[in-house]
């Protein structure tokens, strides 16, 4: 993700990275949720408290994408908030299912 900021350029490592790292650990945990619906005391209080936990961090990694877009937007003029957002969403949905 950080190489495609840098690509991207306006890149500046000590706003970025807190929201980098916040939008890469969210995505971890996020992942690491289908761990507990493996489980064999897995019930259907399971399911329910993962399904919410998943949209909770969902949300987060959507709340942090955003900001990190807003923030970027005054640093690069000819890109605007939209593109930058859709293309950062495309980026991290597609490192979540690999």
């Amino acid at each position: 993700m950080i190489k495609a900021l840098q690509k991207r350029g306006g890149y500046m490592p000590e706003i970025d990275d807190i929201l980098v790292d916040q939008i890469a650990r969210s995505t971890i945990h996020w992942q690491k949720l289908e761990t507990f619906l493996n489980a064999q005391s897995a019930n259907e209080y399971t399911y329910a408290r993962v399904a919410d936990s998943k949209l909770k961090f969902l949300k987060m990694i959507e709340t942090d994408l955003r900001e990190l877009a807003l923030n970027r937007r005054d640093r690069i003029d000819q890109q605007g908030e939209a593109d930058l957002k859709n293309k950062l969403r495309a980026e991290i949905m597609k490192r979540m299912q690999s």
